[in-house]
Parts: C-alpha cells; sequence; structure tokens
C-alpha cells in the first residue's frame, strides 16, 4: 500500500506524455529504460525483472498503467509499472514493467481489444494477478479504465481501485456548474466567443483568457474545467471593469451587437454577479485538486489527501453537524438527499464576499425570493459535486483510511508512524489480511 504514497518518484504527468525523439522502431526493453531515465527522479532500479516478479508472489503490489505515453516522431505507447513495499530494505519501489500498444496509442485498434491485449502482456510477463492489490490508470475517461478493471477483478476480486482518481475534479466541476449554474457557464463562453473575435478589447478582456490555451468550447466541461475555473475567479475580481466595458460595446451597432446587448443584461444582473462571487468560492477547492492533476507531481497519495479536503470542506458546507461524521465515515450519499440532515439552505455556506453583497444589496436589487433561490442553487451544487466525488473514490479508502495516507504524507519517515497507518489503511482497504 505505501508504493501508492510513494509513485512521487516519478515526475509530473503532463511530462510523462512529452519523452524526446526518437527512433522510429525501438524495442519494449529501450522503450522502459529511457522512460525510466527519464522520469524517475532517483537512479534506475537494477534489480532484474525476475526478481522482482518473483518477490511479487509473497506481497500485495500496485499496478499503474499510464497510456499515451509520447516516444517522440508521433509514436506512442502505454507503460505498465508496479509498486510494492520491499521488506527487505524497508523502502517502496516503483518500477516500469513493460510497454504495451493499445488502441489509445494508435489510430488504428478497436479499444474493445485494449483489456485482453492488457492481460497477455501481464501473463507473459508472468506477474501473479493474485496479489494485486491496487490499480491505477491515468485514462480519464472512466469507461476505459472500467474495462481494464474488470478485467483484473477476475483474478482479485478484492482489488482496489483508484481509476476514479483522474479527471475527478473535472467530473465534480461539471456536477456543480451544470446542476445549478449552466448559466455561468453559457456566460463565459459567449465572453470568450467574443474575445476570440472582437478586434478591439480592453486590458480587463485581455487579462481574463491570457495565458490560456486553445479551448474547444463545445467538448464538455469536465475536459476544461481549469479554464472555466480561472474565467469564473477572475471574471468575479474584474466584474465593473467588464460591465463599464460591454454597457460601451452594446452601443456599437454591428455584427455583434445582439450578442453584446445579451452578455450586458447578464453582467447587469445582481443575481448573475452573485452566483459568479460564490464560484469563485466554491470552486477553488477543484482548482487545487485538478491542478495537481493537471500539472503537479504524480503523486496518488497527494491526491488522496486534497480529496479529503475537499470532501470535507464541501461537506461541511452542506451537512448539518451531526451527519457531516456519519457522512464521512460512510460516504453515503442518500444523507445528501435528506433535510433532516442538509443544513437549511439559509445556512448554508457561501463565503464571506458572498455574505457581505448579501448584507450589502438592497432588497430593490435582489428580494427575498432572489436569496432564498440563490441558497439553494448554492446547496443544489455542493450536492452535485459531493456526489460526483464520492463516485470517484473506491469504497474501501474510507475516512480514516485517508486520513492514515495523510499521516504518511505528512511524515514518512517516523517508521513507527508509517508501519501503524499503512496496517490501518490497508487492513480498511482489505490489502492486509
Amino acid at each position: 500500500m505505501e508504493s501508492v504514497t510513494n509513485i512521487d518518484e516519478c515526475v509530473p504527468p503532463e511530462q510523462v506524455k512529452e519523452a524526446e525523439s526518437a527512433d522510429s522502431l525501438v524495442d519494449e526493453g529501450d522503450v522502459l529504460l529511457r522512460f525510466s531515465k527519464q522520469y524517475c527522479r532517483d537512479d534506475v532500479d537494477l534489480t532484474p525483472t525476475g526478481q522482482i516478479i518473483n518477490a511479487l508472489r509473497s506481497t500485495p503490489y500496485c499496478l499503474y498503467l499510464h497510456v499515451g505515453v509520447e516516444l517522440g516522431g508521433g509514436r506512442r505507447t502505454s507503460i505498465v509499472l508496479i509498486g510494492y513495499f520491499d521488506g527487505c530494505s524497508g523502502a517502496s519501489v516503483v518500477r516500469a514493467l513493460l510497454a504495451v500498444q493499445l488502441s489509445v496509442d494508435s489510430a488504428v485498434g478497436a479499444p474493445e481489444s485494449d483489456p485482453d491485449l492488457l492481460m497477455k502482456a501481464l501473463t507473459e510477463a508472468g506477474l501473479p494477478l493474485s496479489n494485486l492489490a491496487v490499480f491505477y490508470c491515468d485514462a480519464p475517461p472512466p469507461q476505459v479504465s472500467r474495462r481494464f478493471e474488470a478485467q483484473l477483478r477476475l483474478f482479485s476480486p478484492s482489488l482496489v481501485s483508484l481509476c476514479g482518481l483522474p479527471g475527478m475534479a473535472g467530473r465534480a466541476c461539471q456536477a456543480g456548474l451544470l446542476t445549478s449554474f449552466s448559466h455561468v457557464v453559457d456566460l463565459v463562453k459567449d465572453i470568450h466567443r467574443h474575445y476570440s473575435t472582437c478586434a478591439s478589447i480592453n486590458d480587463s478582456l485581455k487579462e481574463l483568457f491570457a495565458d490560456v490555451e486553445h479551448h474547444n468550447l463545445s467538448r464538455p466541461v469536465s475536459s476544461q474545467c481549469l479554464f472555466f475555473i480561472h474565467a469564473v475567479q477572475k471574471m468575479a475580481g474584474c466584474w465593473t471593469d467588464l460591465v463599464e466595458y460591454f454597457k460601451l460595446e452594446a452601443l456599437a451597432v454591428d455584427a455583434e451587437h445582439i450578442s453584446t446587448q445579451r452578455i450586458t443584461v447578464r453582467l447587469t444582473d445582481p443575481k448573475v454577479e452573485l452566483h459568479f462571487l460564490f464560484l469563485a468560492y466554491a470552486l477553488e477547492p477543484l482548482r487545487a485538486l485538478q491542478e495537481l492533476q493537471q500539472y503537479g507531481s504524480a503523486n496518488v497519495g497527494v491526491e488522496l489527501q486534497l480529496t479529503l479536503v475537499l470532501l470535507h470542506s464541501y461537506a461541511a458546507r452542506v451537512l448539518q453537524p451531526a451527519a457531516l461524521d456519519d457522512f464521512l465515515r460512510r460516504r453515503d450519499v442518500k444523507l445528501l438527499s435528506s433535510e433532516a440532515k442538509l443544513l437549511p439552505a439559509a445556512e448554508v455556506k457561501v463565503g464571506a464576499r458572498v455574505k457581505n453583497l448579501l448584507r450589502a444589496t438592497s432588497a430593490v436589487d435582489l428580494d427575498d425570493e432572489d436569496r432564498a433561490d440563490f441558497m439553494k442553487d448554492a446547496r443544489v451544487f455542493y450536492q452535485a459535486a459531493l456526489r460526483s466525488v464520492v463516485e470517484s473514490v473506491p469504497e474501501q479508502l474510507g475516512d480514516s483510511a485517508l486520513r492514515n495516507i495523510t499521516l504518511v504524507q505528512k511524515d514518512p519517515h517516523r517508521v513507527s508512524v508509517r508501519r501503524l497507518c499503512l496496517c490501518a489503511a490497508g487492513g480498511r482497504a482489505g490489502l492486509v489480511r
């Protein structure tokens, strides 16, 4: 289990997609050697593969599948790594085991055949699949990972799958936004469209989309959630400037006149400003998690640590204190549908800036119905996001297990703490029998 928290021996996941140029023909051994040298921070482990396979016959281990690793020259492959705790040395080991060509790595092949290809490669390598304890695949679409997981469970029914972690923040972001605030997504898209097509824009609008990559806004929010989160947070910070800019633009008579007027009407609606201020606050934990997954080190332990923070944060904002511990311990999403367990809508945590705005805004701008509707929408946002996150985290890793993993992350050198926490976490996850 410790190897789950030590995959940070490898570099950030986005760099795993960018290898140096290579010859068009490379054998598997060369691929693995270059992968290990380029992506592993420490010296490459030279333990013979056969010796490692033998060690895994008597110890639980983790299997990591990184898909679409670029080899250069337009070639890609998928890399299988194994992680386990070496009882002799007292150290965790993460080692590249083999390369396998899947359909996601090329334009040929059918996705349905990928699980069979993976299983064939693992079987030929002699991997003892009955001892497989944890499986992690970085393919964001959950349906891709589920196909691999289903095959592996035939050999290891108690397998703990961490395949829900990649893309978790994006899915939660999409669930929350589209359930309560889809108009916010529409407004961001309209303003970005104006930014992309208008010849003259002011500094605030330039800053709004500065340093962002090209985005295809027809794609789901989940696949580009950082774009939307950054846009929402920046818009909330320069709202007055945006209003003034679009008011002036709306006076112009051109092909964009109607769409510009539509943007102006929404920007001058106090309810819309309130929604952006709330989301700038509410989306922050998701931003931190998504940035780690997208740009940070490939550290599953830290991902789980931030997931724990996210669950605690969102649950505390929407659940009664008496129901909070129960939800975190059992992660029973039914509690999120119980009025008796939820905070009254008026007591949902919405952030200091929003509370100040609600106190300062006159009833002419926001009447009692507007305020009540907003608080209900805020509660629904948290409910939808929490349900999505819970679906992504394996049920075997309950609140106590996540806390223990977090404790090991904070103090990995204290052997007594490490052993105690890992045994507790592993026992709850079914890894220690």
